[in-house]
């Protein structure tokens, strides 16, 4: 009898919100926002290229 090798779930890509979708859910200005990260107390972005940051749903939403 042959065994199966388990697959889990495929794992989905993350969804990227940019600053002003941030902003609007979380409830604070953009210069709050980056004020919390500097104090370590906001999720930091994740750069996407050169010139663009998003931060990760999964990170706002805890």
């Amino acid at each position: 009898m042959a065994v199966r090798p388990q697959h889990d779930e495929p794992k989905s890509k993350p969804t990227f919100l940019r600053i002003k979708d941030v902003s609007d859910r979380v409830g604070l200005a953009r210069s709050t926002i980056y004020a919390k990260m500097s104090e370590g107390s906001f999720p930091e972005s994740v750069k996407l290229s050169e010139h663009t940051a998003a931060w990760r749903l999964e990170d706002i939403e805890d």
